[in-house]
């Protein structure tokens, strides 16, 4: 915005243009006040996306911090895959440097590869089928937990409910953790209540 009132600016003077006259500055001055005063209302948000309001703090259970916490726990495996932009955000916060996300799609920096394994794994997911368990730990060093957004992994988290081998050991209205069910009897995990998850936040 600053680039191109400058360059308004510039344009004002060079050419010495009476068209931008103080009545065009007082009508965009209302206009941007209106403006203002709509998004701060929440009006705003009641004509686009009702969630989207205006407010001094994040929106309760839109961020899955608490599941990020619970999953980077001392005991927890040190490695994530995490299906959705927002939640690898998150996790770094709560665990980086040490913990390490299977890939982190906000800073659009990793490899098409890699992008294109991270969503051949959701499908593989929610299709309960054990191959994406190989893209997710290439390396062999062990299955990172599983961080899933309550609104937009409903398959994966539907698939891994489904599946005898993975265990639901955190869940709130914002995400849900899955371990594999070895490591979640290792730990005296047991199966959690996944009926958070069905409230997700509007």
């Amino acid at each position: 915005a600053c680039g191109s009132l400058d360059d308004l600016a510039l344009q004002r003077n060079s050419t010495r243009s009476e068209e931008w006259t103080p009545l065009l500055n007082q009508f965009a001055t209302i206009c941007i006040g209106i403006m203002m005063a709509i998004v701060l209302t929440g009006l705003w948000g009641d004509i686009g996306e009702p969630w989207k309001r205006f407010g001094w703090n994040e929106a309760p259970h839109w961020f899955g911090h608490e599941a990020a916490r619970f999953a980077g726990r001392k005991e927890m495996p040190n490695r994530a895959f995490l299906a959705h932009f927002g939640l690898a955000g998150a996790y770094i916060f709560h665990n980086g440097p040490d913990n390490k996300v299977f890939m982190d799609p906000r800073l659009e920096v990793c490899s098409r590869r890699t992008f294109e394994q991270w969503e051949q794994a959701q499908a593989l997911i929610a299709a309960r089928n054990p191959a994406w368990e190989k893209l997710v730990n290439p390396d062999g060093k062990g299955l990172p937990a599983i961080i899933l957004d309550s609104r937009s992994s409903r398959p994966q988290i539907n698939g891994l409910l489904t599946t005898p081998s993975w265990r639901l050991v955190f869940a709130d209205p914002a995400a849900a953790v899955f371990i594999h069910a070895a490591l979640a009897d290792k730990l005296g995990l047991p199966m959690v209540d996944p009926r958070p998850l069905h409230r997700p936040p509007q």
